[in-house]
């Protein structure tokens, strides 16, 4: 997957929850150290800031949600 299109499916998925979107964004592509498997993004907006996050875990192959939330404070 691409940044822009990891972003892009980030951003709908926080639509469909209902979950406020804000800038900046930041995605990271990454493989946990401790585990040989597969490469995923996490994606955050509002990423300098505490609170007001959507934290999205997408795996890299796949377009899979792994994880998704949304921290208010």
């Amino acid at each position: 997957m691409t940044h822009d299109k990891v972003i892009e499916l980030a951003r709908e998925v926080a639509e469909v929850e209902g979950w406020l979107w804000l800038e900046p964004i930041r995605a990271i592509r990454f493989r946990r150290w401790w585990i040989i498997g597969p490469l995923r993004w996490e994606v955050v907006s509002n990423a300098d800031r505490r609170g007001m996050n959507v934290h999205i875990l997408i795996d890299d192959s796949s377009g899979r949600i792994i994880e998704k939330g949304f921290l208010s404070r």
